[in-house]
């Protein structure tokens, strides 16, 4: 009886098991290191020499030296990196390599400890606040013998002008005790020599000024030495271009709207300006008489200010249309001038006779941010001069005379690159009388702006500088912009890049990052490239060039960037580790072993062998109680 309650016993407790406990769960602990990545810079600017040792065996030396400790604390992964994991030697990208570690691992509350000088391609180090890691560096000094002259800073403007001064200022830091000389190079050619005599100085910042006689990117080499042995180099870009714009007044009569804009252009030292005055069928600037044709030459923005009295000349007609077709755009004030009619947005009407009122916002301004602002107090205008006329099909009406008729006040058009502007008024620079100036000027400040860019330039297409080093990563950017300079999004910009045999190496699209379009490229072969931006919806193209010089930017880097490499720790929660005392740094890099508890559940409804052991003693009970007669 007793073996047959055990048996029933141990059935009851199975189907009770089954009924009340079908998932048993239990909580096992366990103590591990925690996790740590071991990252080894292994790009070329790691063989260049500080002092007697070159970076990577000082950097091997600091990890020969604190890897037993890292080990002893840390389950470690081990990685060599410079663009990347896998990439090229000749730069060295952090944000990349972190990127490419949790691709390919789960490396969530790790520890990295990297070995390298901390120069990247790539400092935005916020970029790695996506990812949870923390970065532990090393602090190195910097002994080198090159770094006892080095030329650390070159400002420049990227684009300058035939003939006109470009200024050049170097900043160079020593400790070197002797005389220096820079000299700088234009196609292998010295255009600017100049001694440093000794100084107690340790950062000395020179001006070199030259001029330049032909259109185009123009490589300058800046060289230090001392006593003919070249401590540092460092080459910069200029794009050269022809001259500055040029706007071209034309009028019968010089009168006080000339004035106002002509004073306003003056503001805008990146203007040339001349007036061109029309009496008894000649044309004359001052009181010398010129030719339309030849005074329109290399002309950016022709403003017309016609009092009715404007009598053109068939060939000069001519002229004036074919600048046009050629991007030349139009600032149109008053009635149309006869014989170039078809230039402007609007057509002559059967009145003659003058009327005067004032100009309210038009049906098209809200497609004008600059006169949509200005409009805002349309009834502080003083009341204009004008003639009735009527708005041609295709052209926009910004603004229209306060009458029964609405006729158009301001108006516009385009043709082809050329963009046209039409007052159908005189008098508007009372309005800088009545209104706050400071915005009468910046309307007419954003309207010569405007005009003078062509159509096709509210497309704006750039690069960070115009050369590169090899290996340097290279920063497409654009922005598509409205006539006030406000952005405009959604738009398909596709970038092709020929090198110079016309060869394409690039052919892709540029991705939307806030208000720009962005495309980044690297690790294109030296010489000179061209880029072709094309907007997909309106076939306008953008054009620039660029160079990729021979020296590869790893060379240049000949000590540790410790700045660098102690924001990177700050980004990312690490510590900058000094290498002064490694022995106490041995002791700061213990860690206590991470308590781990994981939960195990076992599914006894599915486990087959409780089942069976169930099975058995039910039936054996059974066989027994038979057996007996105790059933």
């Amino acid at each position: 009886k007793v073996l047959l309650f055990i048996l029933r016993t141990l059935s009851v407790l199975i189907v009770l098991v089954y009924l009340f406990l079908p998932i048993f769960r239990r909580v096992s602990t366990s103590f591990e290191k925690p996790k740590g990545i071991i990252l080894i810079d292994n790009s070329e600017s790691m063989n260049n020499k500080v002092g007697e040792k070159s970076k990577k065996e000082i950097s091997e030396s600091s990890y020969n030296s604190l890897i037993k400790s890292i080990e002893n604390s840390y389950r470690t992964s081990e990685y060599s990196f410079a663009s990347g994991i896998s990439g090229s030697k000749k730069s060295t990208d952090i944000v990349k390599t972190v990127k490419e570690l949790f691709s390919n691992e789960d490396f969530t509350g790790a520890e990295l400890f990297l070995f390298s000088d901390g120069y990247y391609v790539n400092n935005d180090f916020s970029q790695l606040s996506n990812y949870p890691v923390t970065i532990n560096t090393f602090e190195h000094k910097n002994n080198s013998s090159l770094s006892q002259a080095k030329i650390i800073n070159v400002r420049n403007s990227r684009t300058s002008f035939i003939d006109e001064k470009v200024p050049f200022e170097i900043t160079i830091e020593k400790s070197l005790e002797d005389t220096l000389t820079l000299i700088a190079l234009n196609k292998g050619r010295i255009f600017y020599k100049e001694t440093i005599p000794i100084s107690d100085k340790s950062v000395i910042k020179k001006m070199i000024i030259n001029k330049f006689k032909k259109r185009g990117l123009q490589e300058i080499t800046l060289q230090l030495k001392s006593r003919d042995e070249v401590l540092d180099s460092r080459k910069v870009v200029v794009n050269i271009e022809d001259n500055k714009g040029e706007i071209a007044f034309l009028t019968d009569s010089p009168n006080w709207d000339l004035k106002f804009i002509k004073d306003i252009v003056k503001l805008d030292k990146k203007f040339k300006q001349k007036v061109l005055v029309q009496r008894k069928g000649s044309i004359y600037i001052n009181q010398d008489k010129v030719k339309l044709a030849e005074e329109l030459e290399g002309v950016s923005l022709l403003v017309i200010i016609n009092n009715g009295r404007i009598h053109l000349s068939q060939k000069e007609r001519e002229t004036i249309k074919k600048r046009v077709k050629q991007g030349v755009s139009l600032f149109l004030v008053g009635a149309p001038t006869r014989g170039i009619e078809e230039l402007y947005p609007v057509t002559k009407s059967n009145v003659t006779r003058e009327y005067e009122t004032s100009v309210i916002p038009g049906f098209s301004i809200n497609d004008f941010v600059t006169f949509k602002d200005y409009f805002k107090d349309y009834q502080e205008l003083t009341p204009v001069r004008y003639n009735f006329y009527s708005l041609k099909s295709g052209a926009k009406e910004i603004a229209t005379f306060d009458n029964l008729e609405k006729a158009p006040a301001i108006s516009y058009s385009r043709l082809n690159e050329a963009r046209i502007l039409h007052f159908a008024f005189h008098d508007f620079w009372q309005w800088k009388m009545r209104t706050d100036s400071a915005k009468f000027t910046e309307l007419i400040t954003n309207i010569i702006n405007w005009l003078n860019s062509k159509a096709g330039e509210s497309f704006l297409f750039s690069t960070d500088k115009d050369g590169f080093y090899f290996g340097e990563n290279i920063t497409f950017r654009s922005v598509i912009l409205d006539e006030k300079g406000d952005y405009l999004s959604g738009k398909d910009l596709h970038l092709e890049i020929k090198d110079s045999t016309g060869v394409a190496v690039i052919d892709d699209y540029l991705v939307k990052v806030q208000e720009e379009y962005l495309y980044e490229a690297d690790f294109l072969s030296p010489g000179k490239y061209q880029a072709i931006l094309t907007d997909i919806d309106t076939k306008q193209k953008k054009q620039l060039a660029f160079l990729v010089l021979d020296d590869n930017l790893e060379k240049q880097q000949d000590d540790f960037n410790n700045q660098a490499l102690f924001q990177l720790a700050e980004e990312t929660g690490g510590q900058m580790y000094s290498l002064n005392n490694i022995e106490q740094l041995k002791g700061s890099l213990k860690r206590d072993k991470l308590k781990k508890e994981e939960v195990l559940e076992y599914d006894l409804v599915r486990n087959i062998s409780i089942l069976i052991l169930f099975i058995i003693l039910f039936s054996l009970e059974l066989f027994l109680r038979k057996r007996w007669g105790l059933l």
